[in-house]
């Protein structure tokens, strides 16, 4: 049974997909850190270049072009916002390229993620299991436990962008740098550095999370397009494919939804508060 939550933290999609359903036909890049899960037989990420990596679990970097292919009887997929008390504690493990490990490594994890895929879920139970599996990496040798909270100056933005009600169809990159006091030279190579990709691809990243909420609170296709800045329904599955890597009927019409619960009730916390929240999940 397919379930899909999105929060202020994540987008959490678990799915039964079959044996060997291509996720992508197509290379594609993620605006997010990736944790990609695949039970009962390791999956496939296959990079430019032929390499192939065989995975139980993945952290994949965000904007690191690549397509999956899971091959087992199910998968769980977490994409982690990059302003998120989770990327902060992952964050410095992004820079290498995938890690990868096999599911053995995780026994305990192995039960929760059947029963999710079996469709035993909720947002509650997506929660702890997405807590469990980042503790269960942050306990393996060699994974950097450091916590990277974003620079202040990029926090601001990225949560004066959130809270726009409607966003922009570009990026106004003087305005921006201008509000926390940086060339846009220099704004923009620190936005970056911290995010891990563009500021053109985190504003689509909102805009399809938007259109997405959207569509889970009701409407259709064409109005939740709209509504998430897109030009129309074809504008919003392109960047979509892009985006994911598969069509947004792939994923927006699975036969069961959760309605988003927003983790962070107050999307107008302060850096302060904000890293005090991650730095009490140490």
């Amino acid at each position: 049974m397919d379930f899909l939550w999105i929060s202020d933290e994540m987008v959490f999609f678990s799915s039964l997909f079959g044996p060997y359903r291509e996720n992508s036909r197509s290379y594609y890049r993620n605006c997010t850190a990736k944790i990609a899960v695949s039970l009962e037989r390791p999956s496939e990420i296959f990079l430019p270049g032929k390499e192939v990596i065989h995975f139980g679990i993945a952290l994949v970097p965000p904007n690191l072009l690549h397509k999956v292919r899971y091959s087992g009887t199910g998968a769980i997929v977490l994409l982690v916002d990059p302003s998120s008390s989770q990327f902060a504690r992952i964050r410095a493990n992004l820079s290498g390229g995938i890690l990868h490990f096999d599911e053995e490594m995780f026994p305990d994890l192995k039960e929760k993620a059947s029963q999710i895929i079996r469709g035993n879920v909720d947002y509650e139970i997506a929660t702890e299991f997405t807590e469990d599996l980042i503790e269960s990496l942050e306990d393996l040798p060699g994974f950097q436990t450091e916590i990277l909270p974003i620079d202040p100056r990029i926090f601001e933005i990225v949560r004066y962008l959130k809270n726009l009600s409607d966003l922009p169809s570009e990026i106004d990159l003087l305005h921006l740098s201008k509000r926390v006091g940086l060339s846009p030279g220099r704004f923009r190579h620190l936005f970056y550095e911290n995010i891990g990709i563009s500021l053109k691809r985190f504003l689509m990243y909102l805009k399809i999370r938007r259109a997405a909420d959207c569509f889970a609170s009701g409407r259709n296709l064409v109005q939740a397009s709209i509504m998430g800045g897109f030009a129309d329904a074809a504008h919003f599955s392109r960047s979509f494919r892009l985006a994911c890597g598969q069509k947004p009927s792939n994923i927006l019409l699975s036969r069961e939804w959760e309605r988003p619960r927003i983790l962070v009730k107050n999307p107008k916390e302060t850096e302060e508060d904000i890293n005090g929240i991650r730095h009490s999940l140490r």
